[in-house]
């Protein structure tokens, strides 16, 4: 019997079929795996961002515990990344900013992600788990959900802000501290904007003049004074700001009924790139100061008047020396000398008549050597140097004192006060040099060098200790006063065996032109 051919044709489309069908599933399984790759690829690539980030990242499962933890996160917390993954105390190390209470686990940003909530950069104090060193780290948490809005987990971006803390609490002290110095110092301390209306004033503003802060703030010097004061003050502040410089004033402002002088430094407050949008004034109470540099200007005005009536009286004593004795001492010598000339007297009264004569002599000497001490004429007929020049040649004494005179000036004439001082100052040197140095030899040196005269006098004498000097002499503060009177300054110089120095410095803003 033929044996059936059917069931060969229905084993045939069967291999065939079956050949289509994992045709088919090869397709499909390059297809899945095309699209796996083009999954993985982008999920390769966001996993290398986040290894790279200078951010933490943190993503976690629906209990919270670590899936994954970038680089830059385990180094921030401390944490060994590979051991952290599916640990539930990472968030261990997290403390209320007292360093000292845990942060509540209800409270963290990742239980709050997990909840639902978006967390943005909240700030949490942790401790490093190594070095216990307090770190600040800005957390953000936002949930994790998938594409049907199932919640999966969380993800949680930080960073390290420690620097930018501890910055922040530096300027803070520093603020602290400048503004404890602001409000402690005696000065007055206070900023302007640009329109002159005042943007802070200190504890010393308040106090001086009587207006509390909440009265300043906003207002301008036109609100707080007169219009004059007001004026003074702002056209002080313009300069400053047109200029871009700071500067000096001396300010005076009504003070409680009165006139106040006070010292301002003013100096502008410059922004990047923009004129100076305010300033700022330290302004200090020199009232006393000023009322002392009066009192001081009119004690020695007054003394100053003191010594030219001195001088005054001297030198009509002189005068009066000069025309009176010394005259009619220098007539009885004539007679005496004619009558000596006679030869008619005997052996005994021609002697009595020459000891006569020489007693005449020596009187018209003295006579001439007091109207020296007092003033000499030749000070106030040729002036300072001439009067030097004589003083010189009267203090020189061959095989004693050889006084060298040497000058170099321009003027003519000083002013008569002023000539007085200097030659009373050479005098009283070149007394003390003939009384004490036992200097054979002295220089006075008498220089104009601009608006300054130089008078110096000089000895090689044994010197003297100047610290030593016994408060009942004289003389050489009488040098030191002299040159202040003259708003001048006077230097004594001297070493036992090495001699002394007398330099006097004053102005000739007082010189007579030629």
């Amino acid at each position: 019997m033929p044996a059936n051919p059917r069931p060969r044709r229905v084993e045939e489309m069967d291999i065939e079929s079956l050949h289509r069908r994992i045709a088919e599933l090869e397709r499909e399984l390059l297809a899945r795996k095309r699209e796996a790759e083009a999954v993985r690829e982008p999920l390769s690539s966001m996993l290398s961002v986040l290894d790279s980030m200078d951010h933490g990242v943190i993503i976690t499962d629906r209990h919270g515990r670590p899936t994954r933890i970038n680089p830059a996160g385990a180094r921030i917390l401390g944490i060994n990344a590979a051991l952290a993954d599916g640990a539930d105390d990472w968030f261990s190390g997290a403390y209320l900013p007292d360093g000292c209470s845990p942060y509540p686990a209800s409270q963290r940003p990742v239980a709050r992600a997990l909840q639902g909530e978006r967390v943005n950069s909240e700030e949490i104090l942790f401790l490093h788990p190594e070095t216990w060193e307090a770190i600040w780290v800005q957390v953000s948490a936002s949930p994790l959900v998938d594409l049907g809005g199932i919640g999966r987990g969380a993800i949680v971006v930080f960073r390290d802000v420690t620097p930018q803390k501890r910055a922040l609490a530096a300027l803070r002290e520093t603020q602290q501290r400048f503004q404890s110095i602001l409000e402690h110092t005696p000065s007055i301390v206070y900023l302007k904007d640009s329109s002159g209306r005042y943007l802070f004033v200190n504890r010393a503003f308040e106090d001086n003049l009587g207006r509390r802060n909440e009265e300043v703030m906003g207002r301008t010097d036109n609100d707080l004074f007169d219009s004059a004061t007001a004026e003074q003050l702002r056209r002080n502040d313009r300069q400053v700001l047109r200029s871009g410089l700071a500067y000096q004033f001396e300010e005076t402002v009504p003070v409680n009924g009165a006139q106040k002088t006070f010292l301002s430094v003013k100096f502008p407050l410059p922004d990047v790139r923009q004129p100076p949008y305010a300033l700022c004034g330290i302004s200090t109470d020199i009232n006393e100061r000023k009322q002392s540099e009066e009192r001081l200007r009119a004690e020695q005005t007054f003394l100053k008047q003191l010594i030219r009536a001195h001088e005054h009286d001297r030198q009509l004593m002189a005068y009066e020396i000069h025309d009176g004795v010394v005259q009619y001492i220098s007539a009885g010598l004539m007679h005496l000398e004619s009558l000596a000339a006679e030869k008619s007297l005997a052996p005994k009264g021609q002697a009595a008549l020459e000891l006569a004569i020489d007693l005449a002599r020596r009187s018209v000497a003295d006579g001439r050597r007091v109207m020296s001490g007092l003033r000499p004429p030749i000070l106030d007929e040729e002036g300072i140097v001439l009067a030097i020049s004589y003083l010189a040649a009267e203090q020189s004494s061959p095989g004693e004192l050889v006084v060298e005179f040497r000058h170099d000036v321009a003027f003519d004439r000083l002013d008569p006060l002023l000539e007085g001082t200097l030659f009373r100052i050479a005098q009283e040197a070149l007394t003390n040099i003939r009384r004490h140095s036992q200097s054979r030899r002295a220089e006075v040196l008498l220089v104009e060098r601009g608006a300054r005269i130089h008078l110096q006098i000089r000895d090689w004498g044994i010197g003297f200790d100047p610290a030593r000097v016994p408060d009942d002499r004289f003389g050489l503060k009488g040098i030191l006063k002299r040159a202040e009177l003259f708003e001048g300054v006077a230097r004594i110089t001297s070493q036992p065996g090495e001699g002394t120095t007398v330099s006097v410095e004053v102005p000739n803003t007082q010189v007579a032109t030629a």
